[in-house]
């Protein structure tokens, strides 16, 4: 997640899971750039072999901004992988998987296969989010959602945040009811595991270096004492031979 600077997913103590991003729109000036993406857990059926994997509904042009790879527009009916699912499911592009939304599936053809990169890494799915959110309303939810802006619902917004903006004082913002009630704000970097990787992975640079040391001298030490032992040898043959 190293384009991830805060990400904002629902409490999970909360008994509303969805997030309305709308707000976003009002501190837009504090970001490069954001994503806001409906994830769920499904079930992708693919020439007879199914995988668990996490769709994504959201927009082609706000994940490319995070892995760094161009997306074009999808239609209702086209859906992007990463590698790792295509590989698993062993697809590539223009073929067609079924995802299941509830109990029902729904065919999407392959139009882009991407490398694994930042949010969109393990086993991930795009789908546009209009056509997705509006299936699942309907079967899991049995709610018909063409009065809201699905554009807006998400469960997951991650934030780029501009070089001059401080971040932390953002996070305070972010976590104000008025903006996300019932939401986990947070940077999604533990500074506390990267600090302690670092220490661990100095300390074993510095052990390795010692190491290469000591093999250095002892490798020296050794061509010299052979050195010495051969003109000692050396010296006796001259010797023995009368010589002085």
């Amino acid at each position: 997640n190293e384009r991830v600077d805060i990400v904002v997913t629902f409490d999970a103590k909360s008994e509303n899971f969805i997030i309305n991003s709308s707000k976003i729109k009002k501190l837009r000036n504090n970001f490069d750039f954001y994503g806001a993406f409906f994830e769920l857990e499904s079930l992708t059926e693919c020439k007879g072999s199914q995988l668990s994997t996490t769709v994504m509904a959201g927009s082609s042009e706000e994940l490319s901004n995070f892995i760094e790879q161009e997306l074009e527009h999808l239609q209702y009916n086209e859906v992007v992988l990463n590698k790792t699912t295509a590989d698993t499911l062993n697809i590539g592009v223009g073929e067609v998987i079924s995802i299941y939304i509830a109990s029902k599936s729904y065919d999407y053809k392959v139009v882009k296969v991407v490398e694994d990169s930042s949010i969109f890494e393990g086993r991930k799915i795009l789908v546009q989010k209009e056509y997705f959110l509006k299936q699942y309303a309907k079967n899991a939810l049995n709610l018909n959602i063409d009065d809201y802006s699905e554009i807006d619902l998400a469960t997951s917004i991650y934030l780029n945040v501009k070089d001059d903006i401080n971040k932390n004082d953002l996070i305070n913002v972010l976590k104000q009811d008025n903006y996300f009630p019932n939401s986990v704000v947070g940077d999604p970097r533990n500074y506390d595991e990267m600090l302690a990787d670092i220490e661990m992975g100095t300390g074993i640079m510095y052990a390795a270096l010692i190491i290469f040391i000591a093999a250095l001298l002892f490798v020296m030490v050794s061509i010299i004492n052979l050195r010495v032992r051969t003109f000692k040898n050396e010296v006796g043959i001259v010797e023995t031979l009368g010589e002085k």
